[in-house]
């Protein structure tokens, strides 16, 4: 073979492999239109660890509604179960009203008057109950006088008289206006009213779950407003389902946030209404600023 059938057939396989291997990576990166292969739009993991993260805010914006709806479902999901667990140990390491029940004697309330088996006091933190079926009068002043002392939660019952005090307000009824036919004792209490409570309970969890999701977008479609405003003054290149997008992840921080200063035993305060508001503009306001700038 002589050298000029050489040099072309070398020339020849060295472009085909130039052009396909050019070609290829070409057509994998932009595509058989031309342009820029699109991002792969984050998973449910990807966009709970995102939101954590303004300058990722771009890439959420790319998540579909049905997977941006399916995400807050499942966060409030997991947020309020872990809420109502929370409550619940509070409640189990508190004793719960089944072991104050235990420990009361048997009572009843028959025919206008309450009967009990013995005194029952119980002085705990900021809770005074003493039930008694003697013929004690109480007042409203007994009531007060414990309350100025730092009780506020305050019960006294007699045999023909309540007094309460409950988030500052007083009440007091008289078991005789309350009708012959009216019957209750601690039997009924436990079999009867206890798993009733319990059911109403798993609804009421139900429909406050229910209610959080629809407030949560609910907050989130004013602070799109919020974040219009943003986007016009970085002149941002962002339609409104991307704005309302980044107000959706922007709040997922300061919701984290509140959900663990819940759960910590030894945590003994709350992040105010007001600061997790601003703290929530800022973080959104951040991923706006993040976001690509009009050509």
């Amino acid at each position: 073979m002589d050298s000029n059938g050489m040099n072309n057939g070398m020339n020849s396989e060295f472009n085909n492999g130039m052009n396909n291997g050019a070609g290829n990576g070409m057509n994998n990166q932009y595509g058989n239109g031309g342009a820029p292969a699109q991002q792969k739009a984050p998973n449910i993991f990807m966009q709970f660890a995102y939101s954590f993260v303004p300058p990722k805010y771009g890439s959420l914006t790319k998540v579909k509604t049905g997977s941006m709806i399916g995400f807050v479902t499942l966060f409030m999901l997991v947020i309020t179960l872990i809420s109502f667990v929370a409550l619940g140990m509070q409640y189990i390491a508190g004793g719960g009203v089944e072991e104050a029940l235990d420990e009361l004697p048997d009572f009843e309330l028959s025919n206008g008057c309450f009967y009990i088996d013995e005194e029952f006091l119980y002085d705990e933190g900021d809770t005074f109950v003493f039930l008694t079926d003697y013929d004690e009068v109480f007042t409203r002043e007994d009531v007060r006088d414990l309350n100025e002392i730092g009780y506020r939660t305050v019960l006294l019952v007699t045999r023909d008289k309540l007094c309460m005090l409950n988030n500052g307000e007083y009440q007091e009824y008289y078991f005789a206006q309350m009708g012959d036919d009216l019957e209750l004792n601690k039997e009924w209490i436990v079999d009867t009213l206890m798993p009733v409570i319990w059911v109403f309970m798993a609804i009421g969890f139900v429909f406050f779950f229910v209610f959080r999701t629809l407030w949560y977008f609910a907050c989130a479609a004013v602070y799109l407003l919020i974040a219009l405003l943003i986007s016009l003054v970085f002149q941002k290149k962002a339609s409104a389902g991307d704005l309302f997008r980044t107000a959706v992840y922007a709040k997922v921080p300061m919701f984290v946030v509140a959900l663990v200063f819940t759960v910590l035993p030894f945590v003994h305060f709350s992040v105010p209404g007001v600061l997790r508001t601003v703290i929530t503009i800022v973080i959104m306001g951040f991923g706006v600023w993040c976001l690509p700038k009009k050509n």
